[in-house]
């Protein structure tokens, strides 16, 4: 799909899941040995509870941690797939597996009724939301007495049965065994698929997600969904350990440990939760027993992990370990210690000591980018904004007369100039749908799309960068633009959950494109670290490359050369006429007036709002006020 003729291996985000299943795999054969060799049957039946909690705080890991969603009445759906497959096998008679089936369910439509409150309200109030849900268990247990109990609770005698043997302690251990790592499976292949990649989006700019063209209430709304299915399915499972269900087994004291659980063990992290229920629930219970004080334990320990251990113990582990093993080559080799420091660098950054920064080649750059195109995309036409005015509150950004026109045509580049605040940004939220004009139009191919979402302009063909770049910090260049190339494919999600092979070799097809893409642009020594260890130069041309790594015709650029070295200037403007001369239109707003005037087909200069000058580069140079306007040209 990509015209790709080679491969780089699977890339950094593949390798990455490789290891995290080698750790699912590790833990699984560590608590199924744990589950053979105890013969105590408290320990089995608090290790099958701590992890239906396990599999909650996964699914709450997956709402906080990858979508920023503070979904914090997890415990709240955890109860409603408990007490509706308990009222199914205890009220009804069914068997424990279709009721189970029903518990996920029922918790999946809580999520989706949740979901719109929280796509109506600020994640703060959704939290409170969220405790309040807690707070009224008691209270809705009454309503529903018949089939909860009430305050009484609910006797759940049966056993659930497999193949005709009776699963008791050990057996619903070892249910709850598979139910966490197929659950820890599951959120690992929505980490890797392109809705984990938008989830991790939203929860930084969720602003960037929409000029993607991702619909971001969509993926508010599968995170809710997702989220609720995993609390269901520990609460099923829950359900039938005690052999009886109270409201006091879902209060606040709950809820902070999930929420304390994914905080510890790591928010970003696969395993963190897990990783957070063992040292909150776990350790205190059956290790050193301080039942009693777990409030105390959970306070202590989350003040500790926020000091000490700022991005979870797991992710601190994992590092320390990476350590060790580093000392321990350097100790078996005699490698001097400067040079294996030096190793475990190159290969954490996935290049070698020697490579450098390489001279892109502009020409099969702009041809691999255009290559993601049809013909029916460079055939969209133009992008006009006429007459456009717009106010927020009393302070007037633009006010532009009704004949004022600036268009971004197929095959040229059109530069806005102007002083601070004379409303280039203004116009460029106008022309990609992030806000609607006061006045004013804005039309695609001629066809007027006044108040369409910056979502469906996306989709039209137009697509943005932005003045100041957000990323997951977490993630890496080719990660990101991997993720924007694997939507093209198309696959649905019963792809990308299962992760079969059609989903991967879409990943490492789109691994290895974003890889070749990233090093022709210069970013070869930085492409597999994380955002977070990036230059703002390298941000800045990441930056771009999203906007350019999509189908759009028209694309919009926000002070693209800002922060950029003198030599990465001259490749970027020789990138853009390029793309232009290859069928792209290209609007971009700079400081920077040589390099403005040398990309520029026409110019536009802003002024207080207002189109002070408008024509060929060679004609705004030469006009007195744009001069004094741009207070000699060495800025604007």
């Amino acid at each position: 799909m990509y015209g790709l003729s080679e491969r780089r291996g699977l890339g950094a985000a593949v390798a990455g899941a490789v290891r995290q299943s080698g750790a699912i795999g590790a833990l699984g054969i560590v608590v199924a040995l744990f589950g053979l060799l105890t013969s105590r049957q408290d320990y089995l039946l608090e290790g099958a509870t701590a992890m239906t909690f396990a599999i909650a705080a996964t699914g709450l890991g997956l709402a906080l941690g990858l979508s920023g969603e503070y979904l914090l009445g997890q415990i709240a759906v955890f109860a409603i797939g408990a007490y509706t497959t308990a009222d199914l096998t205890a009220n009804r008679h069914w068997s424990f597996w279709p009721a189970c089936v029903l518990g996920v369910v029922a918790a999946s439509l809580a999520g989706l009724v949740i979901s719109v409150v929280g796509l109506r309200i600020s994640r703060f109030y959704f939290a409170l939301v969220g405790f309040f849900l807690v707070y009224l268990i008691p209270d809705l247990t009454q309503v529903a007495d018949s089939q909860t109990g009430g305050g009484a609770g609910l006797a759940v005698p049966d056993l659930p049965s497999f193949f005709g043997h009776e699963l008791r302690n050990r057996g619903m251990f070892f249910l709850a065994l598979v139910a966490l790592l197929l659950s820890l499976v599951l959120v690992q292949n929505v980490r890797l698929s392109p809705l984990g990649i938008q989830m991790r989006w939203m929860r930084v700019a969720p602003l960037s997600l929409a000029t993607f063209g991702v619909r971001v209430w969509r993926v508010r709304l599968a995170t809710y969904v997702l989220s609720s299915a995993l609390a269901g399915l520990g609460g099923a499972i829950y359900s039938h350990l005690s052999g009886y269900l109270l409201p006091d087994d879902f209060d606040l004291n709950t809820t902070v440990l999930l929420f304390a659980a994914v905080v510890v063990g790591g928010a970003t992290s696969l395993l963190g939760p897990t990783v957070g229920i063992v040292l909150l629930y776990v350790v205190p219970r059956l290790v050193i027993n301080v039942s009693g004080y777990s409030d105390i334990i959970y306070g202590a320990v989350v003040l500790i992990s926020v000091v000490v251990f700022r991005d979870g113990v797991d992710r601190f582990v994992r590092e320390g370990a990476a350590k060790a093993w580093w000392w321990i080559v350097h100790r078996v080799r005699r490698v001097p210690l400067r040079r294996a420091a030096s190793t475990v660098d190159e290969r954490q950054s996935g290049v070698s000591a020697t490579a450098s920064a390489v001279v892109p080649n502009v020409d099969e750059l702009a041809d691999l980018l255009m290559g993601l195109r049809d013909d029916s995309v460079t055939r969209r036409g133009s992008l006009v904004i006429r007459g456009a005015r717009k106010a927020f509150g009393g302070v007037v950004a633009l006010v532009m007369d009704p004949d004022d026109v600036v268009a971004i045509e197929p095959g040229r580049v059109h530069v806005l100039l102007g002083p601070n605040g004379s409303g280039k940004t203004t116009l460029l939220n106008a022309l990609c749908g992030v806000f609607e004009l006061d006045s004013g139009s804005v039309s695609v191919g001629g066809d007027v799309v006044n108040g369409v979402s910056a979502t469906r302009l996306a989709r039209l063909g137009v697509s943005r960068s932005f003045q100041s770049p957000q990323f997951p910090v977490e993630m890496s260049p080719v990660e990101l633009l991997s993720g924007s190339l694997v939507t093209m494919r198309r696959l649905s999600y019963l792809h990308w959950m299962s992760s079969d092979l059609a989903a991967t070799r879409a990943r490492r097809d789109a691994t290895d494109f974003a890889a070749r893409i990233a090093a022709m642009a210069g970013l070869e020594t930085a492409m597999n670290r994380p955002c977070s260890g990036l230059t703002s130069g390298q941000r800045r041309i990441l930056d771009v490359l999203l906007a350019l790594v999509t189908r759009s015709s028209i694309v919009l650029l926000d002070e693209p050369a800002a922060g950029l070295s003198n030599l990465e200037r001259r490749q970027l403007g020789d990138l853009i006429r390029a793309l232009a001369a290859r069928g792209m239109g290209l609007l971009a707003i700079e400081h920077d007036l040589d390099f403005a005037l040398r990309i520029a087909d026409e110019v536009t200069v802003l002024a207080n709002g207002r189109r002070l000058a408008h024509g060929r580069p060679d004609e705004v140079r030469a006009d007195p006020l744009v001069r004094t306007a741009l207070v000699g040209g060495a800025g604007v």
